[in-house]
C-alpha cells in the first residue's frame, strides 16, 4: 500500500520514517498515526493522506537485490475528493494541509506548489 501523505501529517511522516521497526515495533502508534480499511484490501490505509494505492509487486529478483528498487502494479486507487476530483488534482482550490508531502532528505519537505496550466 502507498499512502500519499498530506502537509498536515509532515510530522507523523517524518517521526514514522525516522524511527527504525527494529526498534520501535510499533511506530503507528508512537506517533499516534490512525488507520482505517477499504474494501477489497487488507493493508491499512492512513490517516491525513489524500491519496493511496493498493499495489501487488512484480517479482523482478534482480533490480530487487541490487537496486532495492521495487515495481508494482496498481491493483485499487482511492483520493481525497477534496484535492481529485473528474480525474484531475485540484490543489489550487484546497486548503494548503491537504498539499502533498514529498521528503527530501534530512527533514526537509516540499509540497505541492500552485498549478501550471499550458
Amino acid at each position: 500500500m502507498l499512502n500519499i501523505p498530506s502537509q498536515a501529517i509532515a510530522q507523523q511522516v517524518l517521526g514514522v520514517g525516522t524511527d527504525s521497526a527494529k526498534t520501535v515495533p510499533d511506530k503507528l502508534t508512537k506517533h499516534h498515526v490512525g488507520t482505517f480499511a477499504a474494501a477489497g484490501v487488507s493493508a491499512p490505509l492512513v490517516d491525513g493522506c489524500v491519496a493511496w494505492l493498493a499495489c501487488q509487486v512484480v517479482p523482478e529478483p534482480h533490480n530487487q537485490a541490487t537496486y532495492d528498487l521495487f515495481i508494482a502494479t496498481v491493483v485499487g486507487a482511492w483520493a481525497d475528493d477534496r484535492v481529485f476530483s473528474n480525474g484531475h488534482w485540484h490543489f489550487d482550490d484546497a486548503p494548503e494541509a491537504l498539499r502533498t508531502l514529498h521528503y527530501v532528505a534530512g527533514g526537509q519537505f516540499f509540497v505541492t506548489g500552485a498549478s501550471l496550466n499550458i
